[in-house]
Parts: structure tokens; sequence; C-alpha cells
């Protein structure tokens, strides 16, 4: 039961992780794309 957990909590951290490298990748496009704004 520890094991499993353990493997779902990493698999919730690299999701974590994934999420917000995209998060901050699609706002730096955004700001840059945006120069009038």
């Amino acid at each position: 039961m520890t094991r499993q957990r353990k493997w779902f909590y990493g698999i919730f951290g690299a999701l974590f992780a994934l999420i917000l490298l995209f998060y901050g990748l699609i706002l730096m496009f955004t700001y840059r794309g945006t120069p009038e704004a």
C-alpha cells in the first residue's frame, strides 16, 4: 500500500511540474506575442 501511494504521489508530482512548466511557457509566449498590450 505504501509503495502504491509513493507511485501515485510521484506521478502526481511529475504532472504538477509539467503543468507549471507549460503554464510558465504559455505566459512567456503570450507576454512576448502581445507587445501592444
